[in-house]
C-alpha cells in the first residue's frame, strides 16, 4: 500500500522526499513482509504434514483413548460413513524381528488373528472393522468404538459390585471368550 499511498500523495501535490529516503524508508517493510512468506509456508507445509499423518486410509485419527502393551488406542471417524471406530496401532518392536523369517511368520500370525477377529458376531465381541500394515510398519486394527466404562473404572468409581450384576457381565465374557 505504501506505492499507492505516495501516488495519491503526489496526485495531491504532496511535496514527496527524495527516492533515496523513500526507498530506505520502506525498505524494513518489504523485506519484513518478504520474511514472512518463509514462516508461513512452513507452518503451512508442517500443517499438511500433522493432516495427513492424522489419516490413515478412511478414517481420520481423532484423540488418544488409551496406552498399553501392545501400543495406542485412537479415536477415529471414517471420512465418507462419518462411522466412529476405534484403531489400535500395534508398536513395531511387537511385529518387527531381528531375521525376516521371523517377522514374516508375526505378520502371518497377526493376519490371521485379525481375520479370526473379524469373523467373530458375539453381541458382546467388539466388531474388526479393518486391518492392515502402515509405510512405517505399524499394524493397526480398525474396530467398533463403544462407550461407556472399562470394569476397572466401574469398580474404582461404584465400589464393589452386586454378586447378580457380576454374574451377568462374567456370562457375556463368557459367551464371547466361548465364540
Amino acid at each position: 500500500m505504501d506505492p499507492v499511498g505516495l501516488v495519491v500523495a503526489w496526485l495531491r501535490g504532496v511535496e514527496l522526499p527524495a527516492l533515496g529516503t523513500l526507498v530506505w524508508a520502506y525498505i524494513p517493510n518489504y523485506i519484513c513482509a518478504g520474511l514472512a512468506v518463509i514462516p508461513s509456508q512452513v507452518i503451512s507445509r508442517l500443517s499438511h504434514k500433522v493432516s495427513r499423518a492424522r489419516e490413515m486410509g478412511s478414517y481420520r485419527l481423532g484423540g488418544l483413548i488409551g496406552k498399553g502393551g501392545m501400543g495406542e488406542v485412537w479415536h477415529a471417524r471414517h471420512r465418507l460413513l462419518a462411522r466412529p471406530a476405534a484403531i489400535k496401532l500395534i508398536r513395531a518392536e511387537r511385529i518387527v524381528a531381528e531375521d525376516s523369517e521371523t517377522e514374516r511368520l508375526a505378520l502371518q500370525r497377526f493376519r490371521r488373528e485379525a481375520e479370526a477377529a473379524a469373523s467373530l458376531r458375539s453381541p458382546h465381541t467388539i466388531q474388526l472393522y479393518d486391518f492392515g500394515e502402515m509405510d512405517d510398519h505399524r499394524f493397526y486394527l480398525v474396530m467398533e468404538l463403544l462407550d461407556g466404562i472399562d470394569l476397572e473404572s466401574l469398580v474404582r468409581r461404584f465400589g464393589p459390585q452386586p454378586p447378580g450384576r457380576v454374574i451377568h457381565l462374567l456370562r457375556q465374557v463368557c459367551q464371547s471368550l466361548a465364540e
